[in-house]
């Protein structure tokens, strides 16, 4: 998974997946362009970034499917509490090496809402995202 800030050109994202598909040999490979970038630790919004995760599954762990929550800007807490929810039903309440990764566009966004919302569904799951 890979998040680049939205100050990298095209070409410079070509170079980040082709660097990243070489190094990691992925069997899949997703990401999102944003205006900040955000690890565990760190965050950036001004400048240039790049945050890979590299998630390990077995071929007899298969990722679950994605989950897709709509209304996050009218309600972003109701969306976060919703997206805990399903998330902790999906994983059958087990958060041990378990992420929840949040592709959302940021604009307007009430992101301490979100946030609050998927820890009070799913409380002690990490979650990680643009």
């Amino acid at each position: 998974m890979v998040f680049a800030g939205a100050r990298h050109g095209s070409d410079e994202f070509d170079g980040a997946l082709t660097a990243v598909e070489r190094t990691l040999h992925p069997r899949h490979l997703i990401g999102c362009s944003a205006t900040g970038v955000l690890t565990g630790t760190e965050e950036l919004e001004t400048g240039t970034a790049v945050a890979v995760l590299a998630i390990a599954a077995g071929a007899d762990t298969p990722l679950p499917p994605p989950l897709l929550e709509t209304g996050v800007r009218a309600d972003a807490r109701a969306a976060g509490l919703r997206l805990g929810r399903a998330a902790a039903a999906q994983l059958g309440g087990a958060f041990d090496n378990a992420v929840l990764v949040l592709l959302v566009d940021p604009h307007d966004l009430d992101a301490a809402g979100l946030l609050s919302g998927i820890a009070e569904g799913a409380p002690g799951l990490t979650i990680a995202g643009a």
